[in-house]
């Protein structure tokens, strides 16, 4: 059953993991993030469309961010699409170099470690 996330509870959670809005990722489907460019792989202009080997934050010229909407934090919150393409991270470092929030994750990458993860058994880990 899909979880009733309001643009409120987006907002409020969205409070505390406050970071860039120019620029969000999204979880690619082997894992890691990746910045989200409007160009991505559907523009001739980009270079990845062309199998070319660049970084769109460093060598891009035609980069241009995707900013981050407060539909896509619903979206993330529900967390409904079985490939993950619904989870996406935020950048919390500012062009400033500054931060509002921090965040230390602890993962135990053994084989098989999560048959023993007591984490997220039952839904306790819900605060809305």
């Amino acid at each position: 059953m899909p979880l009733d996330i309001t643009d409120q509870t987006a907002k409020e959670f969205y409070q505390y993991f406050w970071g860039r809005t120019d620029v969000y990722a999204k979880r690619g489907k082997n894992g890691g993030y990746y910045p989200q460019c409007v160009n991505r792989f559907n523009n001739p202009m980009c270079p990845k469309a062309r199998d070319e080997k660049k970084f769109c934050d460093e060598d891009c010229e035609y980069r241009s961010w995707r900013p981050l909407e407060l539909w896509m934090v619903k979206q993330h919150l529900q967390g409904m699409k079985e490939d993950c393409s619904d989870v996406i991270g935020v950048y919390p470092l500012f062009p400033d170099n500054t931060c509002r929030f921090l965040v230390f994750d602890f993962d135990n990458h053994e084989k098989d470690a999560y048959k023993n993860d007591d984490a997220n058994t039952d839904n306790l880990w819900m605060f809305f």
